[in-house]
């Protein structure tokens, strides 16, 4: 997820609108260049929305690649009632006797270390999907 750098800002304080470099945002420095009022709600606003992109675009990689690796369907629905990938290989399992617990979970494993470019456990699949993709 990119902004548009600098990112014109609507200070919560003097209700002026400005531009900010997004790093400065980001890093939770900015402050409003009219009335000085800490931009902090705005980054920390900014992180969220990376943080919840990051989570859903990670949670398609691996439902990608479980469809293409396994030829399992994994539908939008399933995918919206679980909060961490452990949550996927249990219904994927449960649903679908063909494919063992232990192979889902190492399809996952494997696109997850791919995707965060570390080595991922299966204890990892237990967090969520925020927690696994999300920046500080």
């Amino acid at each position: 997820m990119k902004y548009i750098d600098p990112l014109p800002v609507t200070c919560p304080g003097c209700a002026k609108t400005a531009p900010y470099a997004v790093a400065s945002l980001l890093a939770l420095r900015a402050t409003c260049t009219f009335c000085s009022q800490n931009l902090e709600a705005v980054g920390r606003e900014m992180r969220g929305a990376i943080a919840e992109t990051s989570a859903f675009i990670g949670m398609a990689e691996v439902a990608i690649a479980i469809e293409r690796e396994l030829g399992v369907v994994v539908t939008d629905s399933l995918l919206e009632t679980c909060a961490a990938p452990r949550d996927l290989v249990v219904k994927l399992a449960e649903g679908d006797a063909a494919v063992p617990l232990a192979r889902l979970e190492t399809v996952v494993c494997q696109k997850l270390a791919e995707l965060l470019e570390r080595n991922v456990k299966s204890e990892d699949l237990t967090m969520s999907w925020k927690s696994l993709f999300g920046h500080p």
